[in-house]
């Protein structure tokens, strides 16, 4: 089965929240193409690739986690994958050149190449990718491949079909939105797997239950899956058990003798009260001592739907060894994004400062996100017009647009008032005249009919 388009989207959907959520609070954050040195690599080359990524915003972006990743189209897994931190200055344009390289194992076919970025909240901000192709010059590769379904969950059912007659059913969860397990049911986590490779592999399991809220591990464990002999396949299953509500990514990595081989993910939301710091709204980046200060925070309640009643959001600011703490209670959550607003007097200068925002209720913290920011000098901003300025050129553009940049250099000719000669200024006075005497002339036809019509 082909890898498509719509695979990846349903891919990037399981990383994280559903989409709702990345859609609620969207930073003007974009990627603007994405090249590779070549089209056709080999196994245990370097792709070198290129992507430009664009902050239209007028306030800096700070946590950002930037991947780059590359995917088997046939099965959507990812094969190799690096990561790291990245920060945006308001309106700033960065070029982002990295290289990435492709196992000796690799087996023959088509990949994706794919950027990610995701906000300080982990919620995905934009994505772009390129499609390679990887040929083998040795008859010996290593693929253990997912089967079509991918990582899915099977979690027991009751229904009541009158007062005394019930029935039991395994339901397949595939993580997609509306999906929800009830607190406390047995998991199980269930995947096929086929060795496309042509040599048998030892493979291990790792499955590990990370929380979309916090960031936090909730639960790893190993598997030894045996021997999968080439051609062969066959279908895995363990048990999870998640105690405590939200939504989670369980990630099933897949190494043979250590070797990480590839992964994928797949969504679980379990009923019960909780929450999500979906994003951070300021008026600007930094504020001097006794300045107001006014902070909106994007939130939404559990995945499941429910509402939560009674929330609170407490935030810490810190800044150079001294922190301020401010609170709004009675907050109450839902499935639809709201937003609560926090002001306050800036205690102390905020230049270089820390914003640790808690959403919890009672002693449960829902979710937990930090917010950094100092001043940042972008190489490159886009303008107000939309074009890119290399901030380290100081020049004219001469494209009959005056430009703030344009008019502090004083000199350039898209802000300077045309000089007229004399010719065409006398030209000009002949035309208003033209047009005064046809003004006059006008109105006294009108009054001369109005004459007649009155006798």
């Amino acid at each position: 089965m082909g890898f498509r388009l719509k695979d990846i989207a349903i891919l990037a959907a399981l990383v994280i929240l559903a989409l709702p959520l990345s859609l609620a609070y969207q930073p003007g954050i974009f990627f603007s193409g994405i090249s590779t040195d070549h089209n056709n690599y080999d196994s245990g080359s370097s792709v070198l690739t290129e992507t430009t990524i664009m902050n239209k915003d007028l306030v800096q972006h700070q946590g950002l986690y930037l991947s780059l990743d590359i995917i088997r189209k046939a099965d959507g897994a990812t094969v190799v994958s690096k990561a790291g931190d990245v920060a945006l200055a308001a309106r700033e344009v960065k070029l982002v050149s990295d290289s990435i390289e492709l196992p000796l194992w690799l087996m023959p076919g088509t990949y994706m190449v794919v950027y990610s970025l995701y906000s300080a909240s982990g919620i995905p901000v934009a994505s772009i990718s390129r499609e390679i192709s990887v040929s083998s010059p040795f008859t010996i590769s290593k693929a253990a491949v997912f089967g079509p379904s991918g990582v899915y969950l099977k979690v027991p059912y009751t229904y009541q079909l009158s007062e005394n007659i019930s029935r039991k059913i395994i339901k397949t969860i595939h993580g997609t939105v509306g999906e929800t397990i009830p607190l406390s049911s047995p998991i199980e986590i269930e995947y096929l797997l086929s060795n496309k490779g042509s040599l048998p592999l030892t493979l291990e399991a790792e499955v590990a239950v990370i929380s979309t809220y916090t960031q936090e591990v909730i639960q790893t464990s190993n598997y030894n899956l045996g021997v999968l002999l080439s051609g062969e396949s066959k279908t895995y299953s363990h048990n999870l058990n998640p105690d405590a509500p939200g939504t989670y990514r369980v990630v099933v990595s897949i190494y043979s003798n250590k070797e990480f081989l590839c992964r994928k993910e797949v969504r679980a939301v379990l009923s019960g009260e909780g929450g999500k710091i979906l994003g951070l709204d300021k008026d600007k980046d930094f504020y001097s001592k006794g300045e107001r200060v006014r902070l909106v925070f994007n939130l939404v309640g559990p995945a499941d739907k429910s509402a939560v009643e009674g929330a609170m959001l407490e935030i810490s600011v810190f800044s150079e060894g001294a922190s301020g703490q401010y609170s709004k209670e009675g907050i109450s959550l839902g499935v639809n994004p709201s937003e609560e607003k926090i002001e306050f007097s800036a205690p102390f200068d905020l230049k270089n400062y820390e914003i640790l925002a808690e959403l919890k209720k009672g002693g449960t913290v829902f979710d937990s996100v930090s917010y950094k920011y100092s001043l940042l000098e972008p190489v490159a901003i886009l303008s107000d017009d939309g074009r890119i300025q290399d901030l380290s050129v100081a020049g004219c553009f001469d494209d009959g647009i005056c430009t703030e940049e344009e008019r502090a250099l004083g000199d350039c000719l898209d802000c300077m008032p045309l000089k007229k000669s004399s010719a065409i200024q006398q030209i000009d006075r002949d035309r208003s005249m033209a047009y005064i005497a046809f003004g006059i002339f006008v109105i006294a036809i009108i009054c001369v009919a109005i004459l007649v019509i009155k006798r």
